[in-house]
């Protein structure tokens, strides 16, 4: 998750490693951190998230009931980027393609996205 240090007075405590940063921040900086972490210190104020712009692909795949952003991102880097390409594969398919790279994403959860990128096609 990326998060934008926005406190030029605060600590980052690292929760993995239970150590407090002395150096500073960069006041604006955007940080990539993992998600266990960006949930612990987005309560403290000091920090704002950042929402990831979406990657140029062919059709807007956030148009997706289900996809939003970060599984637009994943879908077109897995060269997912047309509604087209997307119902013209198998979901087993797509989900091979993925290759756990969004493991909340099931064969049946692929199939109604496939039946939503139909029915966009047809707009």
């Amino acid at each position: 998750m990326k998060l934008k240090f926005v406190n030029q007075q605060a600590l980052f405590h690292d929760i993995q490693m239970p150590t407090i940063q002395t150096e500073p921040l960069e006041f604006g900086k955007v940080y990539e951190v993992g998600d266990d972490i960006a949930h612990f210190v987005l309560h403290t104020g000091h920090w704002e998230r950042v929402e990831e712009e979406i990657v140029a692909g062919k059709d807007d795949l956030t148009r997706i009931s289900g996809i939003g952003k970060r599984t637009a991102n994943v879908l077109i880097e897995k060269g997912i980027d047309a509604f087209h390409f997307l119902v013209g594969k198998t979901p087993e398919e797509i989900d091979a393609m993925l290759d756990g790279a969004l493991n909340y994403v099931t064969v049946d959860t692929i199939a109604g996205w496939q039946a939503h990128a139909r029915q966009l096609m047809e707009e």
